[in-house]
C-alpha cells in the first residue's frame, strides 16, 4: 500500500474509502440490531489497521494517516453533534455528501 500525500485522485479515493465504510457502518448496525458494543468496534478497527500496517511502507507512514484520520474524524463529530444531528439518523446527508 502507498500512502499519497498529495494526488489529483486524493478526494475521489477518500470519498470511496469512506462509503465503503459506511456500508460496513449499515452492516454492522445489522448485526447488532443497532447496537454496536465497542467489542464490534475493536474488531474493525484493529482489521483495518492489521491490513494498513502490513501493507505500509513502514509505521510511521501508517501513524502520519492514523494521526490525519483521527483528526478529521474529530473536527467532523464534534460539529455533526453541535448541529444538534447527535442520533437523528441525518449523519449521512449533513456530512458525508460527496
Amino acid at each position: 500500500m502507498k500512502v499519497k500525500i498529495i494526488s489529483r485522485d486524493t478526494e475521489k479515493e477518500f470519498d470511496e474509502g469512506y462509503d465503503l465504510a459506511l456500508k460496513l457502518v449499515d452492516d454492522l448496525g445489522d448485526i447488532s440490531k443497532g447496537e454496536p458494543s465497542s467489542n464490534h468496534l475493536a474488531g474493525i478497527i484493529t482489521c483495518i489497521l492489521n491490513f494498513t500496517y502490513a501493507f505500509a511502507p513502514n509505521e510511521e507512514a501508517v501513524d502520519a494517516l492514523v494521526a490525519f484520520a483521527k483528526e478529521m474524524a474529530i473536527d467532523d463529530s464534534r460539529r455533526f453533534k453541535e448541529d444538534g444531528n447527535y442520533k437523528t439518523g441525518e449523519v449521512k446527508s449533513k456530512f458525508v455528501q460527496h
